[in-house]
């Protein structure tokens, strides 16, 4: 989330950033960054997800960053087993899009109550 609302501030010279999360029916969530930036062309979309992307020289060379957080990002959402989604009109802003399904209970509930065991002959190392 911090990279997309800090994407979103580095794009978006003038206007709003917003920022919703929504229940998705089934369980989940839904949380979208919604800008009034500069916008990225529909070509380009999945250009941004690649590792040190950068859309243009002048984007590199007036704002900071390593072309990574996208493609981080969606390295772990899909860990989580949930989705990014990009919908952007040049000159009008982007909304990107993150659906997480809910964590399944006993799987949480399983990592909470396990516990590792040391032997007793390591315990004195």
């Amino acid at each position: 989330m911090h990279n997309l609302i800090s994407n979103a501030g580095k794009f978006t010279l003038q206007g709003e950033i917003v920022v919703r999360c929504i229940p998705v029916d089934g369980g989940g969530v839904s949380i979208s960054v919604k800008d009034t930036g500069v916008g990225i062309a529909a070509e380009n979309i999945e250009r941004i997800f690649d590792h040190y992307s950068y859309l243009s020289r002048s984007a590199k060379s007036n704002i900071a960053g390593t072309g990574l957080g996208l493609s981080i990002c969606r390295a772990l959402i899909k860990l989580m087993s949930g989705t990014i989604t990009v919908n952007s009109h040049l000159g009008k802003g982007s909304i990107f899009t993150i659906t997480l399904p809910n964590s399944p209970a006993s799987n949480a509930s399983a990592a909470v109550d396990s516990k590792a065991t040391i032997p007793d002959e390591d315990i004195d190392r």
